[in-house]
């Protein structure tokens, strides 16, 4: 039985990841369908194709490796579009990330505030007056502090509600339930596709508000991450058009060369190694 939850959770992580990887591809899709740039192919998982169905254009398909998906575009539609309409498309993806993101976010912080509210409203005065009123041994006093904060969302003596800012808003959507995973992961520098997927499989065990939290927080990341200047990402799609716009042809002839494959090479590379990485962590953690 624990066997089968198990793999419950991850058939439950996959379908999660898959989710905030296709709203990113989606992101692409509706501003090239915004512009009438071709989109041949949506494809949520990757090939081969399991099944398709082609609708106004696009042949919509599931692939047979749920390990994301992707929307083909074509280039020649796009390279003719002028520069703000390319940028628009190339940073669509990052967009409808970050607005998943936030949105889940905001949702898991009004959540919260309102059993905040009700706590307050049920007993008067805040969380914290209810930690100053606690009576801890001299032995117990730090381990019962960490516990007492965790569960009621304080750090020290200052309850998070009174906390602004992006930080303040971050840490007011966190689920109690997520402090100790997340305590757990940032003993790990980075984490690989395994590792997040790991991750993810745990976050399900621990509730929904849990899940969906650390969905939101993948799918900013994914945003954030798609920005670096990399020739196989959105960022560096928008500075090969930025620098096609400033140098004209003779850069884009240029840059048709080695270093993309150098760059594409090393990623693949870094990606292996943190896999293996994240195969050590897992083996070391049973």
């Amino acid at each position: 039985m624990n066997y089968f939850r198990k793999f419950l959770n991850l058939i439950i992580a996959l379908v999660g990841l898959n989710f905030v990887i296709l709203i990113h591809e989606f992101g692409h899709f509706v501003f090239c369908k915004a512009f009438d740039v071709g989109t041949p192919t949506f494809s949520v998982g990757f090939d081969p194709a399991i099944t398709s169905h082609k609708f106004r254009g696009t042949k919509f398909q599931i692939g047979a490796i749920p390990l994301g998906g992707y929307v083909a575009i074509n280039e020649q539609d796009l390279a003719s579009r002028s520069y703000p309409k390319k940028m628009a498309i190339i940073f669509a993806g990052i967009l409808f990330n970050v607005i998943f993101g936030f949105l889940a976010l905001y949702y898991l912080y009004s959540k919260r505030q309102q059993l905040l509210e009700q706590a307050i409203r049920d007993q008067g005065r805040f969380a914290h007056e209810q930690f100053e009123h606690q009576e801890f041994s001299t032995e117990e006093s730090q381990e019962k502090k960490r516990e007492y904060t965790e569960q009621h969302g304080l750090e020290g003596n200052e309850p998070v509600i009174n906390r602004g800012g992006l930080r303040g808003f971050i840490a007011k959507a966190t689920p109690a339930e997520a402090r100790s995973l997340l305590i757990n992961l940032s003993k790990n520098r980075f984490l690989g596709p395994i590792g997040i997927i790991s991750a993810i499989s745990q976050s399900v065990t621990l509730g929904f508000d849990t899940f969906l939290y650390f969905l939101a927080t993948i799918s900013l990341n994914i945003g954030f991450f798609n920005l670096l200047p990399l020739s196989f990402l959105d960022g560096g799609k928008a500075a090969y058009y930025t620098l096609q716009a400033l140098f004209g042809n003779t850069f884009s002839s240029s840059f048709g060369g080695i270093i993309p494959h150098l760059m594409f090479a090393l990623a693949l590379l870094f990606l292996f190694l943190v896999s293996i990485k994240d195969i050590f962590n897992l083996r070391k953690s049973k």
